[in-house]
């Protein structure tokens, strides 16, 4: 009964290592905004993820879909009751759906593509209440209207000051960077001005306090070490922008320093460091964003205040739209994954043009690779961790074969000094709770080969492979030579048995019909039954049960020859 009940326990064990490996920390570095679920780019979420994916804004939340020109709506809380008019009066359909005298918000809610089929019917939803996309990234985000460039357009808003079109899919690799999270402790600004430029190093100053770098610590020199000793932190980098580049300048507006945005990341990558790069630009280049109107030190300065606020790093970059929304178009979304760089578009409020002056943010956070140590944790965390339960599941037999290689203190062989002893008992320790769970586990595979008996001989032979390899190689040598031989043996006996039984059971089928069927029918059955008989007595006696002193003999003679 131990032995069954010892085997089955085992077995699901081995069964569940494959569930475990497969979805082991497959969560880990989600973003933690992340809500509804997962959809690849071409999937459409369905009604009930949009539903599910809504809960947390509140009962009342009213599903909407286009089919065509057909407009649908159903209250998320009446289930089945569905609604369907013409897309030209969206307000009675609203009040049809809507409970009478109900007091609640209007909350709707609608897929990427339905927002992208509503067309003019956005403005008119965007009438009766608040309008929610839910992105299988995100969850819903709200949906604003901006007058840009004289006309409506309809944005996501993916954090206050941060915009994407309507119809734009956010890809997982910059939600979660949009995410993650910004402690303040580990944030640094960089403030690229000349020491001429006294009032901008004021308003800096009062806006960071003591997390206010000189320009000093961004020259070649430094940069490195600074980036280095921020590592996992955010750093700030605000200035004056040409081209691609911070500039400083002089009085006489001579160049005094200029710090590339490539030289900077590509450092800062090393680092695990994320760059926010925003600065008054006349030329955004290859950071495009920007305000319609001049941006003044003072707007900045309140951004930086209002960055040191920030939870994650979307709301960081939102900071800097808190006068004029900055805007990530789909091209900038999708390549993101690649580049790791996140150029923000300019959104032209109103009917004015952009000014020279613009701000140009945008934002550098390198894919984070796990660490060496969680690395290997992932890799071989479920199978250390099933490796102990099977440890604690044959915790006598586990013990013993290790007290075999390594005997309890003192010992003539351990040392007798306080200190040596206090070392070697916890270097036992440690040793014994890293190998044993994988010496469980490989000794449970070999129980269900049929090694039950053998399976302290087994885990003490692999801990004479730790105490002794030369002894633990020779030993293994002689098992794989006895189990070839016995798997031959096996093999040999089991043809001399199955084979001629298999030709004369199709023979004695062949003579149905004559007078000899039956009698030799019975004789074939008596065959099979002997046959089996027979079978259990070879396996009694070809069973080879290595234990540590027939092993050691026989690599002994293996030395020998």
């Amino acid at each position: 009964m131990q032995r069954l009940f010892g085997g089955l326990v085992l077995a699901a064990l081995l069964a569940a290592a494959g569930a475990a490996q497969a979805g082991w920390l497959a969560e880990l570095g989600k973003a933690s905004k992340t809500a509804g679920h997962a959809a690849p780019l071409s999937a459409r979420l369905s009604k009930t993820q949009v539903l599910a994916a809504s809960a947390g804004l509140g009962a009342g939340v009213v599903y909407v879909d286009v089919h065509g020109s057909r407009l649908f709506m159903e209250l998320g809380d009446a289930a089945g009751h569905a609604l369907a008019s013409s897309t030209d009066d969206v307000a009675d359909l609203v009040a049809r759906v809507q409970p009478k005298g109900s007091a609640a918000p209007r909350r709707f809610v609608l897929s990427r593509e339905s927002a992208a089929n509503l067309g003019p019917n956005m403005k008119q939803l965007l009438g009766q209440g608040e309008v929610f996309v839910v992105e299988p990234t995100t969850g819903p985000l709200r949906v604003l209207g901006q007058v840009v460039s004289g006309r409506t357009s309809y944005f996501k808003q993916i954090y206050p000051g941060l915009l994407t079109p309507a119809e734009s899919h956010i890809p997982t690799e910059v939600a979660q960077a949009l995410a993650q999270s910004v402690k303040r402790e580990r944030m640094q600004v960089a403030a690229m001005f000349a020491p001429s430029d006294v009032d901008s190093l004021r308003l800096m100053a009062s806006a960071a306090g003591d997390r206010l770098l000189s320009a000093d610590a961004l020259v070649e020199s430094a940069l490195a070490h600074t980036l280095e000793r921020m590592r996992g932190g955010v750093l700030v980098v605000v200035g004056h922008v040409e081209d691609t580049a911070f500039v400083l300048r002089g009085a006489g507006g001579e160049t005094i320093r200029t710090l590339r945005f490539s030289e900077l990341e590509d450092l800062a990558g090393a680092s695990d460091v994320r760059i926010i790069s925003a600065g008054c630009s006349s030329y955004c280049g290859g950071a495009t964003a920007g305000f319609a109107r001049q941006v003044t030190d003072v707007q900045m300065a309140e951004a930086i205040k209002g960055a040191f606020d920030a939870d994650t790093t979307g709301a960081l970059l939102g900071a800097f739209g808190k006068h004029e929304a900055l805007l990530v178009d789909q091209a900038a979304l999708e390549g993101f994954a690649k580049s790791r760089q996140l150029h923000l578009a300019r959104l032209h409020l109103g009917s004015t043009a952009v000014k020279s002056g613009s701000l140009a943010v945008r934002l550098y956070a390198a894919a984070r690779s796990p660490g060496r140590l969680l690395s290997i944790w992932e890799a071989m965390g479920p199978t250390y961790l099933l490796g102990a339960a099977a440890s604690l599941v044959m915790f006598r037999t586990s013990r013993a074969a290790f007290l075999r290689s390594f005997p309890q203190l003192p010992t003539p062989e351990l040392p007798q000094n306080h200190v040596r002893y206090i070392a070697a008992r916890v270097g036992r320790i440690l040793l014994y709770v890293a190998l044993a769970p994988f010496f469980a586990l490989a000794a449970a595979v070999f129980i269900l080969l049929g090694g039950w008996a053998g399976r302290e001989a087994f885990q003490a032979w692999l801990w004479r492979c730790i105490r002794h390899p030369a002894t633990g190689l020779m030993e293994g040598l002689a098992f794989a030579a006895l189990a070839a031989a016995t798997i031959l043996l096996y093999a040999c006996a089991f043809a001399l048995l199955f084979f001629p039984g298999a030709f004369m059971t199709v023979w004695i089928f062949g003579q149905q019909g004559t007078v000899l069927f039956w009698p030799l029918l019975v004789a074939c059955v008596l065959y099979w039954i002997l046959a089996v008989f027979a079978g259990v007595k070879t396996h009694k006696a070809l069973s080879v049960r290595l234990s540590r002193r027939s092993a050691l003999r026989a690599s002994k003679r293996m030395m020998s020859t």
